[in-house]
């Protein structure tokens, strides 16, 4: 096999997956999540706020919320560039 310089990603089995989780307690799961990666916070925050009844009213309040986290950061990397200085 030849190094292409691309990392290939694990095939996900998704039944074990399932499993795996369905028999965690909630305080199990809840103690995982600080363990993954934003990209898999996100997406588990997705599928619960569609799982919802307010699925519409809940994804605007993710929005709004993702936009005032951005809006922070934005605010955080300026004050270091001017602390640096």
């Amino acid at each position: 096999m030849r190094w292409t310089g691309e990392i290939e990603k694990p095939k996900i089995d998704y039944i074990s997956f399932a499993v795996y989780y369905s028999n965690m307690s909630r305080a199990e799961i809840i103690s995982e999540i600080p363990m993954l990666s934003h990209e898999a916070r996100r997406e588990i925050m997705r599928c619960i706020i569609e799982a919802e009844e307010e699925a519409v009213t809940l994804a605007e309040c993710d929005q709004r919320a993702l936009e005032r986290f951005q809006m922070l950061d934005r605010m955080e990397a300026e004050d270091e560039k001017n602390a640096a200085r």
